[in-house]
C-alpha cells in the first residue's frame, strides 16, 4: 500500500474566509479572516443542561443544513459566539465541535456518494453517479458538483489529474492488473486529498479533484501534495510499482464559470504538464490556449513529416579531453519544418511519444545515421537517447531482429543512453535492456546523472559502461565549490566503478580544462560544437582539438 503519512498537517480555506485547521492533537478550531476569536470578557454562568442540549442539538442542525445550503458553519458559530456572550464558552465550545464534526461527516458523505440525495431515487440514476471500478464519483456527480458551486457563487480549484504509467505497466497473466492499479490509485488519492473536497473518476486513467473555497496559493499547494504523495513507489502483489502523475489545475470561476470552461482550463493546463515530459502540474494560464493550438497543429504534421524526411539527425562531438580528439556523437533529432524552421525535439517527441511513433521516429535516424556515416572514420560511435516509454520496443527489436534495418550500423559503434527516470519506472526491465545491448556489443550510458532519482543500488545491479554528468552541475562548477566538490565525487564514483564519465554542457575552455584536470574522461558542450548537420561533420576526421584550446 502507498505511505501517507504526514498529510493532513496543511490548512485548508473554506468558504467565506474562514479556515478550518487540523493539528496533530486533532483540535480544531475556527477563524474568520485574520480576526481572531474572543471569548467574552466576563463569563456568565451557563442556563443549565437543558438549554445546553437544546443549543448542542440546534447547533448541528444548524451546521448540517447549512453544509447543504453550500455555507460555512463557522461563520455561524462566530456569530454567536459575539452576540451571545451570556453563553458560557465550554457550551459554545462544545456545540462548535458538534456541528464542525458534522459539516465534516456531511462533506465526506458527499464525496463518497453516501449523501441522502444521493442514495435515494431511482436506482439506475443513482448508479449513474458512481464509477463502478473505483467507487468514486463519476463525471456526471462531478459535473453537478461543480454545477452546485458555482450556483451558489463560490469559488474554488479544480484538479484534473492524468496517470501517465499506466500504459507501460507489464500486464503478464493478469489481465485485471491495470484496474487494480487504477482502484489502489483511487484509494490514494481518497487518502490525500481534503476532506472539504469532491473527486471523481472522469474516464480511463484521469480523475479529477474540485477544492472549494481555495485561492491560487492554496491550489498550487494543493496540486503540489497531491503530485508527490500519488507518484510515490508503492508494492502491490509483492511487487513495486510506481505511477507518475501529471496535473491540470485552474481556479473557479475565473478560468471557467460552468462545468465545460472549467474542464477546458484545466484539461488545457494538464496537456502543457505532460508536453513538459510529465510527473510535474502546471495552472491554466490564457497563453495555454495558444500553446495547446500549437501543439495540436504539430501532433497533425509530425507523422507525414516523418514520411517526408523532414526530422533528421544532428550531431554533436563527444571528445576526449585527454587527447583532444573527436571520439564519436551524441545523435540529436530535428525537425526541419517548412514554414517554422528547425524545431528542437522538446517540441515534437512529447507529441511523438502520445501518437506511438517513437520507435518509428528511432528507426527512421538510424536509417539516417547509416548513411551519413558511410566515409566517416570507423572508430566514431554513436549515442541514441531512448525515453523509459521505449524500453518495451528496444525488448521487441532484441526478441526480432528482423525489425531493424538490413544494413544496421554496427552495434559496437552504437550506445544507448537511459536516463535515471527509464531506471524508477521499470528497474527489471532497465536491467533486461541493458543485458541485451551488452549481448550485442552496445555499449549503455547513463544519462543525466545527478538529477534524478537513481541511488547506489540502481549502479551497482546495473552494469553500466559509462555516466553522463549532468550539464546542471556542469554550468556552475567553476562558481560554486559545493557544486565543484559533486562533481569530483562523481568522477570518484565513476573511477572506482571502473566505468568512463562524461561531462555535458561545457561551454567555456576553462571548464574543459578543469575537467581534465580532474580526471573526466570525455565531453561535450557548445565549447567544441553545437549539434550540427551531417555535411558539417567530416572537418572533426582532422581535428586534433575542435573548435578552442583546452588551456
Amino acid at each position: 500500500m502507498r505511505d501517507n503519512r504526514g498529510r493532513y498537517s496543511t490548512d485548508y480555506p473554506c468558504t467565506q474566509s474562514c479556515l478550518v485547521q487540523r493539528n496533530s492533537s486533532a483540535a480544531i478550531t475556527a477563524t474568520a479572516g485574520t480576526t481572531p476569536l474572543r471569548k467574552p470578557s466576563t463569563p456568565i454562568p451557563s442556563r443549565g443542561l437543558a438549554n445546553a442540549a437544546i443549543v448542542v442539538g440546534a447547533t448541528a442542525l444548524l451546521g448540517l443544513g447549512l453544509t447543504e445550503a453550500g455555507l460555512n458553519p463557522g461563520v455561524v458559530l462566530r456569530f454567536l459566539w459575539h452576540t451571545h456572550p451570556e453563553w458560557h464558552t465550554d457550551t459554545l465550545l462544545f456545540c462548535s465541535l458538534v456541528a464542525l464534526l458534522g459539516w465534516a461527516l456531511l462533506d465526506r458523505a458527499h464525496r463518497f456518494n453516501l449523501a441522502p440525495n444521493m442514495a435515494d431515487g431511482d436506482p439506475d440514476a443513482k448508479a449513474a453517479l458512481l464509477d463502478p471500478l473505483t467507487g468514486l464519483p463519476s463525471r456526471a456527480a462531478f459535473r453537478d458538483a461543480i454545477t452546485s458551486m458555482l450556483a451558489a457563487g463560490l469559488p474554488g480549484g479544480l484538479l484534473v489529474m492524468d496517470v501517465d504509467g499506466l500504459q507501460t505497466v507489464p500486464h503478464g497473466d493478469n489481465a485485471s492488473l491495470s484496474d487494480v492499479l487504477l482502484q489502489e490509485f483511487a484509494g490514494s488519492l481518497s487518502s490525500l486529498a481534503p476532506v472539504t473536497s469532491h473527486l471523481a473518476r472522469l474516464q480511463g486513467d484521469e480523475f479529477a479533484v474540485l477544492v472549494p473555497g481555495v485561492d491560487a496559493t492554496a491550489l498550487q499547494t494543493e496540486a503540489g501534495l497531491l503530485l508527490r504523495g500519488l507518484s510515490a513507489p508503492f508494492a502491490l502483489a509483492g511487487r513495486r510499482f510506481e505511477l507518475p502523475v501529471s496535473i491540470g489545475a485552474a481556479l473557479l470561476p475565473d478560468h471557467g464559470n460552468n462545468f465545460e470552461g472549467a474542464m477546458r482550463a484545466a484539461l488545457l493546463a494538464l496537456q502543457q504538464a505532460k508536453a513538459a515530459g510529465g510527473g510535474a502540474w502546471q495552472m491554466f494560464e490564457p497563453a495555454l490556449a495558444s500553446a495547446v493550438e500549437a501543439r495540436s497543429e504539430l501532433r497533425a504534421e509530425f507523422r507525414a513529416a516523418l514520411g517526408a524526411g523532414q526530422v533528421v539527425p544532428y550531431y554533436q562531438p563527444i571528445v576526449d579531453l585527454a587527447q583532444g580528439g573527436v571520439v564519436g556523437f551524441e545523435v540529436l533529432a530535428r525537425w526541419r519544418h517548412p514554414e517554422r524552421g528547425v524545431l528542437a525535439p522538446d517540441l515534437f517527441i512529447p507529441v511523438a511519444e502520445e501518437q506511438h511513433l517513437l520507435a518509428e521516429l528511432s528507426m527512421c535516424l538510424l536509417r539516417q545515421v547509416v548513411a551519413d556515416s558511410k566515409g566517416w572514420p570507423t572508430s566514431w560511435t554513436f549515442a541514441f537517447n531512448a525515453s523509459p516509454s521505449q524500453l518495451p520496443d528496444l525488448m521487441e527489436f532484441v526478441r526480432n531482429p528482423t525489425r531493424l534495418p538490413t544494413d544496421m550500423l554496427d552495434p559496437e559503434r552504437m550506445e544507448l543512453e537511459l536516463t535515471e527516470n527509464a531506471l524508477i519506472k521499470d528497474m527489471n526491465l532497465a536491467r533486461e535492456v541493458v543485458g541485451a545491448m551488452h549481448t550485442w556489443g552496445t555499449k549503455v550510458v547513463l544519462d543525466d546523472f545527478g538529477t534524478g532519482y537513481a541511488n547506489f543500488l540502481h549502479l551497482r545491479d546495473i552494469p553500466f559502461d559509462r555516466i553522463k554528468i549532468d550539464k546542471a552541475f556542469i554550468k556552475d562548477m567553476l562558481a560554486d565549490s559545493r557544486t565543484e566538490a559533486c562533481v569530483s565525487a562523481m568522477l570518484a564514483l565513476g573511477k572506482s566503478l571502473g566505468v568512463s564519465v562524461t561531462a555535458e554542457g561545457v561551454e567555456t575552455a576553462a571548464a574543459a580544462a578543469r575537467l581534465r584536470d580532474m580526471g573526466c574522461d570525455f565531453a561535450q558542450g557548445y565549447h567544441f560544437s553545437p549539434p550540427i548537420q551531417a555535411a558539417a561533420v567530416a572537418q572533426f576526421a582532422t581535428q586534433a582539438v575542435p573548435l578552442g584550446s583546452l588551456g
